[in-house]
């Protein structure tokens, strides 16, 4: 009864956990995502809440590192294409959408001529979702910004592919084919991956980073180790994630769930590392930052 247990996550904590929080402060990307989380606050209790037990900030902290682009995104229904007027909660959500948080701003659409996807959160929403999942008209004019096209100049755009066109093209163009998966990758990721080794030593840091570098030249499937523990590897000191009464919670002993491993599997330490320790992570030359609580960041500088 007396540990007090904090959670810190993306604005997408929430998907597919069954948390039961006391409160909750998250920054919006969604009205989605907000109404995820607050099913998760109580979730489990019983009894009406009495004040109020979650905090949302009037906007995130992507708005202060992007000038003048898309914030609520990643997680998020904004883009280039979809931009907002303003980044603020106050400007973007009539006080009834959030100080009662429930499903209806979500499940209860605007009639289309009264959606304003750049001036509510939630009218955004629902004109992405319309966007992804009816029907597209054909025969939508290309428009250039600050010009207008007349005549031979004006080209006609054609139909986007989106859920709608897996029932609404014959089968011959979709079903059969794997052109929808082609246009739209589930989880596209476009920011080049390196995959490096997590290699146990015989010094007190227990293992290194080492990069897995395919030998050019050598025997079939040989794969080099090149270490970038001193060049690439900033590990966090356990003061950072420390204060008075405050310890991370969980056991995450990299070395000691490997030599497990390895035991039971009857395999050598170095063998269970390179079929088990392998990490994948997005690209950097500066490196990363890591702490086995927190795992592995890209490093700035």
């Amino acid at each position: 009864p007396d540990q007090l247990f904090i959670v810190l996550g993306s604005p997408v904590t929430e998907v597919g956990r069954d948390h039961d929080y006391d409160w909750a402060i998250v920054e919006p990307s969604s009205m989605r995502s907000l109404i995820q989380l607050a099913g998760r606050v109580r979730r489990h209790r019983s009894g009406s809440c009495e004040s109020p037990n979650l905090l949302i900030f009037d906007t995130n902290l992507r708005h202060f590192s992007t000038s003048g682009g898309p914030a609520f995104c990643k997680p998020g229904f904004e883009s280039t294409a979809f931009p907002l007027e303003s980044h603020f909660l106050t400007a973007l959500m009539p006080d009834a959408e959030y100080t009662v948080i429930d499903a209806r701003p979500r499940i209860v659409p605007k009639p289309l001529d009264q959606l304003q996807p750049r001036r509510r959160l939630v009218d955004l929403e629902h004109t992405r979702i319309q966007q992804t999942m009816l029907p597209q008209t054909t025969g939508a004019i290309l428009s250039v910004p600050g010009r207008r096209l007349r005549g031979a100049e004006q080209k006609v755009m054609p139909p986007m592919l989106n859920a709608a066109s897996w029932w609404q093209l014959p089968a011959a163009d979709a079903l059969l084919t794997a052109v929808i998966q082609e246009q739209q990758p589930f989880r596209l990721d476009k920011v080049p991956q390196v995959d490096l080794l997590l290699r146990p030593t015989d010094d007190d840091a227990g293992y290194e980073l080492a990069q897995l570098v395919e030998k050019v030249g050598g025997r079939r499937n040989e794969t080099t180790f090149v270490t970038v523990e001193q060049s690439k590897n900033k590990r966090i000191p356990d003061t950072d994630v420390e204060g008075q009464g405050i310890l991370p919670w969980g056991e995450t002993d990299y070395v000691h769930a490997l030599t497990s491993l390895a035991d039971e599997l009857g395999l050598s330490l170095a063998d269970c590392a390179r079929r088990f320790g392998i990490v994948t992570l997005a690209e950097n030359t500066n490196g990363w930052r890591f702490h086995p609580t927190l795992g592995y960041t890209k490093a700035r500088s």
